[in-house]
């Protein structure tokens, strides 16, 4: 267990800092202090020296890349609408995230249908650079690729075919690909995606809403292949085999022979290959009449796991895995204690929510209050019932299918019917607490008064010790954004679009300006993603939830254009929103139909504004300037908003143009003097932000809110000119990323990196 703990340390140091390596001085003081033996000391000093260089030469980057060149596919590929992406390794091993869009929809059938993984391709192409996070709290193409130990985007023009490799690994993949077929040949699109990804591991076709639903009861981990679904695959072949009456020594020979098989055809997640490997190695332990705990079962099994691929440790799937395991190895005496198999359930699921909880919260920004009880109810079904069932329905499916047409009448309307019921469930509001990402600090804070609390759980010892190391933590999570007495702006990094996310001094309140959006083009059926990309849900959703932002105060649209309002939907369907702000007759817009049908289900004021009016929220003043008249003109109908705090302002005029700055300047000319900072209006575009415009306003700072190598253009070249010839400093989010301003005794700008 030490060494494996000397060789995550490495590993860490190894990618991070070597800085990191002088905590090995007090790791190795703990051991001494515990009488470790002279043997555990010196193997764990031995391992993590090895680990450390090892993993600085994976970390070195290989040759550069040519035009053309072979490579070849791993088995972590998809193809995605228009799209086929996933890992290609070179000759000489470089690990490359490869992307290539598909010509005609006859080419990207003849790719559906074939196994990638080993196949060998000449490829023409070019290395990109990966696009910045939009945000500290949304995907990062950079840590996938650190997780994965991969080198950038390799954009692939065209690739030629030239050889497969024969081995077990492209077998399994095309037993694997062969029961996908018969999946979506034989499986109602009701219980496809469940199939696939119960039986496969394939959940590239769950649905948005029934994930959101997963993780929200705190079960997401039923929903994907996992060390329960080995558990109960290893006990039903070994006590399916023992009922054949093998004899014990050749069913667990077979159990051993079977379970890697199992983990290549399901795609070999790392919770897959940890249950696999620690089922192999206690198994081996008994063969060899060897007493091997479950502690260095896990040890070993996590050292094996790395040596592959040290940098699997970023992976979440990795990191929740092996924590919630050793969690119930750790807490044993706690769990064999119960008396009953409810007791003993219900012990097991806090000891896995609570130790999982900090990273739980680092990544999703929230947890499951209601996962305790889930747990119990749905895992027993899950392991009994569901995965059984679609497991009988593939063998019929098979073998058999007057039966599987027979099994499938009774099981898919039970299905619905429990579908309809999880839904019923999610509609109280009580499933989740979303405090948002902890600090570092606080991280390892977690950690150590959960530390506390397992241990005096244990001893059976002070119970007020046990609720404070529970309760504090909790309280410090929720008050935390109340100490901050600053005014933050967030101009964040929506693409091409507008977001503007206002948190008031001492978190007093939340107001968003705009939710940006998508404005989409009409594909081909082929050529849409399975999975739409969506503004809302993966880059401002994650970013509010991240900052544990729950309720906005006010939804400020400015007007109504899809990249200023097409997420507004799936902001108010995941954040409680008290009221909406928006322009005369903006409603009446195609474009806010889904919003307002949204709003009007929940019940939302829909308030529109003119120009004039001003409240205050706190110390903090708002001011609508724009516009004058009830007629709805689009862009220069746009709700130009100032905020003014402590001799700072700030001008938001959405996506004001020439007409309506003319306007402005014309009716109201005093309120843009003194400007600390202008958005540039319309993103940049020529139209807008004009020459007499900028010199009236001649802010501090100017912001441009842009996609990177959007089709518009923006910031217009002319503008930029502009801005750069009257010496005033600017940020666009397209090369920045989401930009945050602080305004208490002064100014300060600072990234979201």
């Amino acid at each position: 267990m030490y060494s494996a703990l000397s060789v995550l340390l490495a590993i860490i140091a190894a990618n991070e800092s070597a800085m990191l390596l002088l905590l090995y001085g007090p790791f190795f003081l703990w051991l001494l202090l515990r009488k470790s033996s002279i043997w555990t000391v010196g193997l764990s000093l031995v391992a993590g020296l090895f680990f450390y260089m090892y993993t600085t030469e994976q970390l070195k980057e290989g040759p550069p890349l040519e035009n053309t060149m072979t490579m070849q596919w791993t088995m972590t590929n998809i193809v995605n609408g228009k799209m086929l992406r996933g890992f290609m390794k070179t000759t000489s091993g470089q690990k490359i995230y490869c992307t290539y869009k598909f010509q005609n929809e006859a080419e990207k059938i003849s790719f559906e249908k074939e196994v990638l993984g080993g196949q060998f391709y000449i490829v023409q192409g070019e290395l990109v650079t990966p696009p910045l996070a939009n945000h500290v709290f949304s995907f990062s193409m950079a840590s996938y690729f650190k997780a994965h130990n991969a080198q950038g985007i390799y954009e692939i023009t065209s690739m030629r075919f030239v050889a497969s490799s024969h081995n077990i690994f492209t077998f399994m993949a095309q037993q694997r690909q062969r029961v996908r077929m018969q999946i979506e040949q034989f499986f109602p699109e009701s219980i496809r995606a469940e199939a696939k990804a119960l039986l496969i591991g394939d959940q590239s076709e769950v649905e948005l809403q029934h994930t959101k639903l997963y993780q929200q009861f705190g079960i997401s981990h039923l929903f994907a292949i996992s060390g329960l679904h080995v558990g109960i695959m290893s006990f039903l072949l070994y006590e399916g085999l023992l009922r054949l009456r093998c004899r014990v020594e050749y069913a667990r020979g077979i159990v051993v022979c079977s379970l890697p098989l199992y983990a290549l055809f399901v795609g070999g997640a790392p919770s897959v290959w940890r249950a696999v490997m620690m089922v192999l190695l206690i198994l081996l332990a008994k063969k060899l009449e060897h007493v091997l705990t479950l502690e260095n079962a896990i040890a070993i099994s996590f050292i094996i796991f790395v040596l592959v691929s040290p940098n699997s440790i970023y992976q979440i799937g990795f990191q929740l895995s092996y924590l919630a395991t050793l969690a119930i190895i750790l807490s044993s005496q706690i769990i064999t204690r119960q008396t009953s198999s409810l007791a003993q359930a219900f012990v097991i699921t806090t000891v896995c929510q609570l130790l999982v909880g900090p990273l739980l919260l680092h990544h999703f920004f929230e947890l499951s209050l209601t996962s305790f009880v889930m747990n119990l109810l749905f895992v027993p079904l899950f392991s009994f019932f569901i995965v059984p069932m679609n497991g009988l329905l593939l063998l019929c499916c098979f073998i058999m299918k007057p039966l599987f047409s027979w099994l499938l009448f009774f099981y898919e309307p039970l299905r619905r019917l429990l579908w309809q019921f999880m839904f019923f469930l999610q509609q109280f509001p009580i499933h989740v607490w979303t405090p948002g990402r902890p600090t570092v600090i606080l991280l390892l804070l977690l950690f150590g008064l959960l530390y506390f609390f397992f241990y005096f759980w244990e001893k059976k010892k002070y119970p007020l010790v046990m609720a404070f190391s529970l309760t504090l933590p909790v309280l410090v999570l929720n008050n935390l954004p109340k100490l901050n007495t600053q005014l933050t702006i967030t101009f964040l990094s929506v693409g091409q679009g507008d977001c503007t996310i206002i948190e008031m001094p001492n978190r007093s309140a939340v107001y968003m300006i705009d939710t940006g959006g998508i404005l989409r083009f009409e594909e081909e059926d082929w050529q849409r993603s399975t999975k739409t990309f969506e503004v809302g849900r993966q880059i401002v959703i994650p970013y509010l939830k991240g900052r544990g932002i729950t309720k906005i105060d006010k939804l400020i649209l400015s007007h109504a254009d899809a990249d200023h309002v097409e997420a507004a939907e799936e902001v108010l369907q995941s954040i409680k929103v008290k009221e909406i702000h928006l322009p005369p007759n903006a409603v009446n817009e195609l474009v806010m139909a889904d919003v307002i049908a949204e709003a009007t289900a929940q019940q939302i004021p829909l308030k529109e504004q003119l120009a004039g009016d001003i409240w205050y929220e706190g110390h903090v003043g708002f001011q609508y300037i724009m516009p004058y008249s009830t007629e709805y003109n689009g862009n220069n109908s746009s709700l130009v908003t100032v905020i003014t705090y402590k001799d700072e302002k700030i001008l938001l005029p959405g996506d004001l143009e020439k007409e309506g700055e003319q306007e402005l300047l014309q009716k109201n000319p005093e309120v843009l003097q003194g400007v600390t900072v202008l958005k540039a209006g319309h993103h940049g575009s020529k139209t807008s932000t004009t020459e007499e415009f900028l010199r009236a306003v001649a802010p501090k700072t100017l912001i441009f809110s842009t996609g990177l190598n959007n089709r518009y253009n923006h910031p217009a070249t002319e503008v930029v000119e502009r801005v750069v010839q009257a010496s005033i400093p600017f940020f666009n989010t397209a090369d920045d990323g989401t930009i945050i301003l602080d305004i208490d005794h002064g100014v300060r700008w600072r990234r979201s990196e």
